[in-house]
């Protein structure tokens, strides 16, 4: 059974559960939270290793051209606070981020807001767990550098260095972009996982040496 696994599976002994649960739990719509069923079948067939699985099932091109196209704020993807009316729309030709994104399963319900009208409830979205946010966020910034000549780094908040920007210059992970002379940014983001937010968002230009 499930527990058989969870006892065996981790190459150090039993699964270490609360950390299953940061990576790959956390799916609710309005109800108790889930873990996603893939993620944990290739968790169990890789012996336990915390990875992302996320996008072996296909990489979302068309949300990050979408998210591009329309710039976005990133950061808003966290805490964001929407009503039930957005939550579902169908109109392909029209639809907003926030609600392809719940329907594709990249945001959550994390909590539920009654209204002063009587049955329509708001509700507030966030990314379900540590995987989708990282592989998401991740797979963006690479999808921009690829593009448009951007590179990006997703740091964790318990990093020693609290400035991803300043990494990102020290290894110069921008410098074989410089040769066509086209614009270049760079793109940091930082997480805690104490609050489990981002809790810094930084962008800055490289203007090439003369």
């Amino acid at each position: 059974g499930f527990k058989e696994h969870l006892d065996r599976t981790g190459p150090n002994g039993p699964v270490d559960l609360a950390e299953l649960a940061k990576w790959y739990n956390g799916y609710s719509f309005s109800g108790e939270p889930v873990y996603n069923p893939y993620d944990i079948l290739l968790f169990f067939q890789e012996g336990g290793k915390f990875k992302n699985y996320w996008f072996e099932t296909g990489t979302p091109t068309f949300l990050m051209d979408m998210i591009r196209a329309k710039q976005y704020f990133l950061p808003d993807l966290e805490n964001l606070e929407v009503s039930e009316q957005l939550l579902n729309t169908f109109d392909v030709g029209n639809i907003p981020i926030e609600s392809l994104m719940f329907q594709t399963g990249y945001l959550t319900i994390q909590g539920v807001k009654p209204s002063r009208i009587p049955h329509i409830n708001r509700y507030r979205l966030g990314f379900p767990n540590f995987e989708v946010r990282h592989a998401f966020l991740n797979y963006f910034l690479d999808h921009l550098a690829q593009s448009h000549s951007i590179r990006g780094m997703v740091q964790d908040g318990q990093s020693k260095s609290k400035n991803p920007l300043a990494q990102i210059k020290k290894k110069r992970y921008f410098e074989k972009y410089l040769v066509d002379g086209r614009n270049i940014f760079i793109i940091g983001i930082e997480f805690s996982k104490e609050k489990r937010n981002i809790v810094s968002f930084e962008w800055e230009q490289i203007v090439p040496d003369v």
